[in-house]
């Protein structure tokens, strides 16, 4: 994993262990191009490793002269940009003439260790557009995760980003679904056009045509004068993610199929139909299967938005992403609540790997928080109490499924089978070493698999 400290932006190592470390930053890099910054990328020692093709132009020296020299080399008042997150006003020295430029600096890590600098270069632009522009780039996605099933989503994630196929995805609330909607969007050849998220259950049910598909003037009673765009329309060219579409009544699952279908929309009262690009993509926490099974969801519906699913694993079953976790909920809410919080004691994080996370990552990030501001030193201690108070549960997981879900003792031993057999399989990394490692058959872990319904 590599971490860009200065703009609190995670960048996802390939799991390609030949990965050099250009690569391994490449799709982030190219994130940032989006925004019209010029780059340059220099290691530990100073050294420009990469030149991005506005960098080229605004220095007057193409990338292969470049690399190999210091970039103090070209720019003038160097010291000005060492505050890190903070843009600065510089000088930068090009072949024919000086160019003022707007820089920023953000510095990679990995395995605690300095890698080297990415600096984000901008001239000819005004102070306001420029902050704007840093806030948005502060806004991109964080995904952070080290367990294997957490970098096998990854790599899914990636290699649908470059279709346009529909994508549900599935998991429970706080295990951030828009967030690799998000992500998803940002890899796409979409990227640089809008990202729209639509929470179908906040959008009550009379106003959800208008607001999807938007209004003439005069459509009805109350209708805006001048009518309306409707979001999806909004969203042409872009992505939008349909946040639990579970939760959409059925008679706007229809008119979504549709538009899935044939890419047109028709405002209310209209009678003309415009043609748009829009990717689709769907979140749920429900049991989807049983919703059409019972007739609650359209199984044709069902069936257009299920081409890639991809499924989230709930926190306690990455147990090896909380303390990297933890350790980027400490450094970014610092900022916040203005502490100088470090880090997180041996004891305390056991006690974060033990607990039961009903809310995911979203509730670990709020423990983290009161954590910090309960925290009289540079080190949290003592976790346990927080949990209590905040969550109302026990530490163990089991129990709380009873005390909190009145799940009963055969819902619980099929829940505690699946998560040793999920830990299993990670820790042998094979079905057939998974086995072994039990003492039972491949065919046996298989028909596990299948009745436990692990992928």
């Amino acid at each position: 994993m590599v971490r860009l400290i200065g703009d609190d932006v995670m960048i996802l190592k390939s799991s390609d262990k030949n990965c050099s470390f250009n690569d391994c930053v490449t799709a982030r890099i190219n994130a940032i191009q989006v925004q019209g910054f010029g780059i340059v990328l220099v290691d530990r020692f100073g050294i420009i490793t990469r030149v991005c093709h506005k960098m080229e132009k605004l220095l007057q020296f193409e990338a292969k002269h470049l690399h190999g020299l210091k970039l103090e080399s070209f720019v003038r008042n160097f010291e000005a940009v060492r505050d890190e997150g903070v843009w600065k006003k510089v000088v930068i020295k090009g072949q024919y003439e000086d160019k003022k430029c707007f820089v920023i600096s953000c510095t990679i890590m990995q395995g605690g260790k300095e890698w080297g600098k990415v600096f984000l270069f901008e001239s000819d632009v005004n102070e306001e557009d420029l902050e704007g522009r840093l806030q948005q780039q502060e806004n991109e996605i964080k995904l952070i995760g080290e367990s294997y099933n957490f970098k096998q989503i990854l790599n899914s994630a990636h290699l649908v980003a470059k279709t346009d196929s529909t994508v549900l995805l599935r998991g429970e609330s706080g295990t951030g679904k828009e967030l690799m909607a998000r992500y998803i969007h940002s890899l796409s050849k979409r990227a640089n056009k809008t990202f729209m998220a639509i929470n179908c259950a906040a959008i009550p049910s009379s106003l959800m045509e208008s607001e999807l598909f938007g209004y003439v003037d005069g459509a009805f009673t109350g209708a805006r004068k001048g009518g309306k765009i409707g979001l999806l329309e909004a969203a042409d060219q872009g992505t939008i993610f349909f946040d639990e579409i579970a939760e959409m009544p059925s008679y706007m699952q229809v008119k979504v199929l549709r538009f899935l279908q044939e890419g047109t929309v028709r405002r209310i009262g209209d009678t003309k139909e415009k043609k748009l690009n829009v990717r689709i993509i769907a979140g749920t926490n429900r049991n989807i299967e049983k919703m059409v099974g019972i007739g609650e969801f359209r199984e044709d519906l069902y069936y257009r938005i299920n081409i890639f699913p991809i499924f989230i694993p709930p926190l306690r079953n990455r147990k090896n992403d909380i303390s990297v976790l933890a350790t980027y909920f400490i450094n970014k809410l610092n900022k916040k609540l203005k502490t100088q919080v470090q880090s997180i004691s041996r004891k305390a994080l056991e006690k974060l790997e033990k607990h039961f996370w009903p809310g995911n990552i979203r509730e670990l990030e709020h423990v983290i928080e009161r954590s910090m501001i309960l925290s009289k030193g540079s080190e949290i201690q003592d976790i346990e109490l927080v949990i209590g108070e905040m969550s109302g549960r026990s530490s163990n997981k089991y129990l709380n499924l009873y005390l909190q879900n009145g799940y009963n003792l055969k819902q619980i031993l099929r829940i505690a089978e699946k998560d040793f057999l999920i830990e299993a399989l990670q820790k042998n990394n094979s079905i057939r070493k998974t086995a072994r490692f039990l003492g039972v058959s491949h065919t046996a872990i298989l028909k596990k698999m299948k009745k436990l319904q692990l992928d």
